[in-house]
């Protein structure tokens, strides 16, 4: 049995179509996106497309490619579908949460379910969906949920500040546990922390008993200013090195994910198919970095 974990964000706007797995809720704002921006049904793709080892949304549904400009999600998780049954994978069960304040949700979930599982191939009953929207977003909800588990990506000093909360009180002392985060670094996308917002972060709970800062998460993000992976892990170096000189502090984590599409590595001379692993292996090298590193690759996380 293999196991995978979808995550999917998309800005809410005027003038669009608020769809949810395939339900379309009435709303004043709608999410934005190159196809419907249905985060719930992208979400579960991703986790399917991860269980499988196949990569994920980006890879497969790039949003470089006019073909999926406005694209039914729904139909998408099909073609999903047809990929895992290539491999002889089929879906044992969903366990879905959604995080919004609003609208309320719950008149729409088994619409949802019955949608993802018809989609799927599966009865409703394999598929387990939850909004979560209560006060601040939801995110304290789902500490409690979890009673404190897991790693948790911090976008935001107002996010980092909900989650130092929901530390608080699931964790009365160090001793009972610490929360553990993830902090995002980011490039010219609104999904992430600035630098400096980082550093402050650092600097003021790295010593913080009921938090354990596991790592960086560093995504450029942004199709207005690509950058080859040279480049990029240049100023990751740079990075690291002012974060340790400056606060003593070396991540045991590093996930990178580059700003360049599948199709801008096939075009790039420097960064042809099967040289991403050596240019990043020579990278770490000159970083002198021993911990753990994720590497994600095709793949933009801003919806611009």
């Amino acid at each position: 049995m293999r196991i995978g974990h979808g995550y999917d964000v998309h800005r809410l706007v005027e003038g669009r179509d608020l769809i949810l797995g395939g339900v379309s809720i009435p709303h004043t704002l709608g999410l934005l996106g190159h196809s419907d921006a249905d985060v719930l049904t992208h979400a579960v793709m991703d986790a399917l497309l991860g269980a499988a080892a196949l990569g994920d949304i980006g890879r497969h549904f790039p949003d470089t490619d006019p073909a999926y400009e406005g694209a039914d999600s729904l139909s998408l998780l099909s073609e999903v579908m047809g990929k895992l049954a290539q491999k002889g994978y089929t879906v044992v069960n969903v366990d879905a949460t959604i995080l919004a304040q609003k609208p309320k949700l719950s008149p729409y979930i088994e619409a949802m379910r019955d949608n993802l599982a018809c989609c799927m191939g599966i009865s409703m009953e394999q598929v387990v969906l939850s909004g979560v929207y209560k006060e601040e977003s939801g995110i304290l909800e789902l500490i409690r949920k979890k009673n404190g588990k897991g790693v948790y990506t911090v976008e935001s000093r107002a996010q980092f500040e909900m989650l130092v909360r929901g530390a608080r009180q699931i964790f009365k002392t160090g001793q009972d546990g610490k929360l553990r985060l993830m902090l995002r670094l980011t490039s010219g996308n609104q999904f992430g922390l600035d630098e400096e917002e980082l550093f402050r972060i650092i600097r003021e709970h790295q010593q913080n008993p009921l938090l354990h800062i596991e790592g960086i998460q560093y995504y450029s993000g942004t199709q207005k200013k690509q950058k080859v992976m040279e480049e990029e892990l240049e100023y990751l170096d740079g990075f690291l090195g002012r974060l340790e000189k400056e606060y003593g502090y070396r991540p045991r984590m590093l996930e990178y994910g580059p700003g360049l599409s599948v199709s801008y590595f096939q075009k790039d001379p420097r960064i042809q198919p099967g040289e991403q692993g050596r240019i990043l292996k020579e990278a770490l090298d000159r970083m002198e970095y021993s911990g753990e590193i994720t590497l994600e690759l095709g793949r933009y996380l801003a919806a611009s």
